[in-house]
């Protein structure tokens, strides 16, 4: 008796597996349509933009297409930072991957500020898997130079190069980190009104964030002050949950770089804001 039905669930396992097998093959062949579809219609879209355009397209698709839904649900917003990854990947005209992650630093992380615990969870989500292909860039120069540097999205006209050097992004990307670091340590600080929306995103940010020594002693300390308030018991239960998170993380930490100017001029902070300032919103024109 025990015999037949165990052959009986082996069988029906089979077909199972069997039937899941089918359905990744019909799904694929759906992929490979639809990416095909994308690519044709989205390439004709950025091809009629106009150049002058160049640096508003990523604030108009952060807040019309990216922000959304990111902050929907935590498969949409998955779904957004792969899409615009694959736009980066393509080599859409036009569209400046750069400015993009720069907009995300400066107008997206501080969307967590107000957001509620769905939304502060989701936007966590959508900022991990940005987070993780700056961070891969960052620590790996061969998969920069092929992944980024030799796209259109990281081109620039910038002294006598047009692509931005992997030494100058590490220094732009010290820079994002930084920005990052004051916006959470912000709203750490004011943990009664930003507290509980920050810590739930930074827990979703394991691994990715913080990956400097000084970001982490600084989220650290902010953190501490609220396993202290004994008056928010379920602050404070998150607060320790991701003190011991910090903790976990720390030997994993990175040296920040030297704030070293990009063009040998200025200090480095002025120096990779300039960098993205000169991004151009025009062709060059002809010699």
């Amino acid at each position: 008796m025990i015999h037949d039905k165990r052959s009986k669930d082996v069988l029906r396992n089979f077909g199972t597996i069997d039937l899941l097998k089918a359905e990744l093959a019909t799904r694929r062949e759906q992929l490979k349509f639809v990416a095909i579809q994308v690519r044709t219609n989205i390439t004709a879209i950025f091809s009629s933009l106009h150049y002058k355009h160049r640096r508003t397209i990523p604030e108009a698709m952060l807040q019309y297409c990216v922000i959304p839904r990111a902050t929907q649900s935590p498969e949409d917003a998955m779904f957004a930072a792969v899409f615009i990854h694959q736009l980066h990947f393509m080599e859409l005209p036009k569209f400046s991957s750069l400015l993009y992650f720069d907009r995300i630093i400066k107008d997206v992380i501080p969307l967590v500020l107000c957001a509620t615990d769905r939304e502060a969870r989701s936007l966590g989500i959508y900022l991990k898997r940005t987070f993780n292909l700056l961070l891969r860039w960052r620590c790996n120069s061969i998969a920069y130079n092929q992944e980024a540097a030799m796209k259109v999205g990281f081109s620039l006209f910038y002294g006598p190069t047009t692509t931005c050097s992997f030494e100058q992004f590490s220094i732009i990307f010290a820079k994002w980190h930084e920005q990052a670091t004051q916006t959470f340590e912000y709203g750490l600080r004011q943990y009664d009104s930003h507290g509980r929306s920050t810590l739930l995103t930074l827990i979703k940010l394991t691994g990715v964030f913080p990956v400097f020594r000084g970001a982490f002693k600084t989220m650290k300390e902010a953190v501490q002050v609220i396993t202290a308030q004994n008056q928010m018991k379920d602050l404070q239960v998150i607060a320790r949950r991701y003190l011991q998170i910090l903790e976990s993380q720390r030997s994993k930490l990175l040296q920040a770089p030297l704030r070293a100017p990009l063009d040998g001029r200025g200090s480095g902070d002025t120096a990779s804001s300039r960098s993205l300032s000169r991004i151009p919103s025009a062709p060059p024109s002809p010699a």
